[in-house]
């Protein structure tokens, strides 16, 4: 795995299939189908701080992804492109949706997918190559991890799945 920084985040946007529109700003944007655009605005005085724009219609609970501060958002990133490339619909998408785990702990699965009932049907948990993933990975096998935590939280969900970075 490379790790992406603001030297190469070029060629992985376009890798993705995002166009650069150079101006005051390093704009990246996508159209998918309907029209549906995410941007994603480079800060040039702090990478960390871009800034991802989902769009109108996906919804972000929590704006922890929004921004490359963590190679895990680029993840994220990524598997929401090959969602609404294989056309999801964007108002079906939620990233970042918080569950009750316990008294006290509380979790965030990263992109949950509903069916058209509005109805949890895919759960999905990213993770960078390698340790991460693998660490999780064990952590399902041993106890059920993070996607387990959240399936009994909404059982109607029909596929759980843990993606990492290619």
């Amino acid at each position: 795995m490379v790790e992406i920084n603001e030297n190469n985040i070029n060629i992985f946007l376009t890798q993705l299939g995002f166009t650069l529109k150079e101006g005051e700003e390093l704009t990246f944007f996508k159209k998918y189908n309907n029209n549906y655009e995410i941007k994603i605005i480079i800060d040039r005085n702090n990478f960390k701080k871009s800034k991802i724009d989902f769009g109108e219609k996906i919804i972000v609970i929590r704006n922890t992804t929004t921004n490359f501060s963590q190679q895990e958002n680029f993840v994220v990133l990524e598997c929401i492109n090959r969602l609404l490339t294989k056309q999801y619909s964007p108002d079906k998408i939620i990233i970042e949706k918080d569950w009750k785990l316990g008294h006290k702990e509380k979790g965030c699965l990263d992109i949950q997918v509903l069916n058209n009932n509005n109805k949890s049907f895919l759960m999905i948990e990213c993770k960078t190559w390698d340790k991460e993933f693998k660490k999780e990975k064990n952590n399902m096998y041993d106890n059920g991890g993070q996607l387990f935590s959240y399936f009994i939280q909404d059982r109607h969900t029909k596929y759980l799945c843990l993606i990492r970075q290619h």
